[in-house]
């Protein structure tokens, strides 16, 4: 360096420009946090990390981490991936902001289509597992980084345990499984399914930072507890999960009928599951989503003795049943399409659904009644699976 100092030209003379005062908070911001202007900063006093405001759009805030540190915030990313429309099966998937209202974009395709298939998620990461593609049961799961546009890459197989086999087919062979995650606590659970005619009670684990096989976690034992076209939540980072209803039968290769029960588990311990409650009727193919800690979750659509459009909901940190909600904008069989949210920011929606449905509809989880239109897909259709990369879940 010459050593030469330059005036700074960008000040008029005589004055002196003062930095706004920052925020201090424990907590880090959100999308509602609604700063003044751009260029805000928070200054998080448990971690040290220190944000500045990138977009401060009212209620679409966005922030990214400097100074203390790498992390960053911004509106919770939704992908729906895989599903089956009028032209057969899908690898397509779409993602939308989940905090703005509007259409979706293509993101990129899956490694083969599949529909019946499930997702689960952490803040960085979506996975999809097997499901089922023109006659062909698959093995593969398939993963996508939420933040990047792009094709999806092989995670690994569902290698079930050998209760979860069927003869005449490869072992691992599963659709209509559902799944859910402890979010940033990185641990997905794929529950139930089916290799092809015979249904599963085993439960399965990944970790979804890393690549590689499932391993065994436990087994449904409910009384309908070879179970597929299952649906499943958690509160996140508080580590309950659980599955609802399903298409079930009381021993493998059984006579199935729809499942009324939820059960959970602790998604951090393997083990078996334990009876939660019941659903408001015995169903298939739910789509259950939360808003995380705050302990909601709400279950979209599914078949009773019919296509349903009604929402229920339940408590996650406390056992019981399920209470009525309000209702879809129209019927959802087929797992009311996905299911997601942005946890902590009380939106959950279903995308797709019955009759190659394109629409994206939401509620407010913490507020009972009927669902609101929030845009649509790039192409309707049903059985598709979504996850988003909240990072509570």
């Amino acid at each position: 360096m010459s050593g030469e100092v330059k005036q700074n030209t960008s000040v008029a003379t005589g004055q002196i420009s003062v930095a706004p005062t920052a925020t201090e908070s424990a907590s880090d911001p959100a999308y509602n946090t609604n700063p003044e202007n751009v260029g805000a900063e928070w200054h998080n006093t448990t971690s040290g990390q220190i944000f500045i405001c990138t977009d401060a759009t009212t209620d679409l805030n966005k922030w990214i981490g400097q100074k203390g540190g790498s992390g960053s915030w911004a509106p919770s990313r939704a992908i729906l991936g895989g599903g089956d429309d009028a032209g057969g099966v899908d690898d397509i998937m779409d993602y939308r902001d989940i905090s703005s209202l509007g259409n979706a974009t293509d993101f990129g395709n899956l490694t083969t289509g599949r529909y019946y298939t499930a997702a689960v998620s952490n803040q960085t990461r979506g996975v999809w597992s097997p499901g089922y593609y023109d006659g062909v049961v698959t093995l593969a799961m398939d993963y996508v980084t939420i933040a990047t546009p792009g094709n999806a890459t092989t995670f690994g197989n569902y290698t079930a345990p050998p209760f979860c086999t069927q003869s005449g087919y490869t072992a691992g062979m599963n659709y209509g499984s559902a799944g859910c995650s402890n979010a940033s606590n990185d641990r997905g659970v794929w529950w139930g399914g089916s290799p092809w005619t015979d249904k599963c009670n085993t439960i399965a684990y990944i970790t979804i930072s890393s690549t590689g096989n499932t391993t065994d976690f436990g087994d449904m034992v409910g009384p309908k507890k070879y179970n597929t076209y299952l649906g499943a939540s958690s509160n996140g980072t508080n580590d309950r999960g659980v599955v609802l209803g399903g298409y079930g039968a009381s021993s493998t290769g059984g006579s199935t009928s729809n499942v009324q029960e939820i059960e959970y588990i602790t998604i951090t311990s393997t083990g078996n599951s334990t009876d939660f409650g019941d659903l408001t009727v015995a169903k298939r193919n739910p789509a259950g989503t939360s808003n995380g800690p705050n302990e909601r979750c709400v279950i979209g659509g599914g078949f009773d003795s019919a296509a349903t459009n009604v929402i229920e909901y339940i408590t996650l940190n406390s056992l019981g049943n399920g209470t009525d909600f309000g209702n879809l904008l129209t019927a959802g069989n087929n797992a009311a399409g996905g299911a997601t949210s942005n946890g902590l920011g009380e939106r959950a929606i279903w995308m797709g659904g019955a009759s190659d449905s394109n629409v994206i509809q939401y509620v407010t989880i913490s507020t009972p009644g009927d669902a609101i239109d929030f845009g649509d897909l790039t192409i309707g259709r049903d059985s598709a699976a979504a996850c988003s990369d909240a990072n509570t879940g």
